[in-house]
């Protein structure tokens, strides 16, 4: 599990506080809620890929068979099960923002 820090002056800290009760607890808020997105998003890269670059067929028939013996049976990503979700983005081959954003730069030099 990785552990962020960020500085707040004190000035900073009080006009927060004047919109939110507790900075930790919005921070803890925001970058959760954020991660979800993100983590939906991978898994519907995932399910959709043909190409079998993101999950081969093997580990898309796993995650199917997994949720079959949950008796899970789902229309959207936002209802899978949060563990099966993890595991997708475990599993994912995905490229990071900085790599797509190296991509990008080199392609336009």
């Amino acid at each position: 599990m990785s552990v962020y820090t960020i500085e707040l002056s004190s000035e900073e800290e009080k006009a927060l506080l004047t919109d939110m009760l507790s900075v930790q607890d919005w921070l803890d808020n925001a970058i959760h809620e954020k991660a979800r997105r993100c983590m939906d998003e991978v898994c519907g890269q995932a399910l959709r890929d043909k190409t079998g670059t993101i999950l081969t067929t093997e580990e898309k028939q796993a995650i199917v068979a997994e949720l079959a013996n949950e008796g899970s049976i789902i229309s959207t990503v936002k209802e899978m099960p949060e563990a099966i979700k993890r595991q997708v983005v475990a599993m994912a081959r995905v490229k990071s923002a900085a790599e797509k954003n190296a991509e990008f730069e080199a392609a336009v030099e």
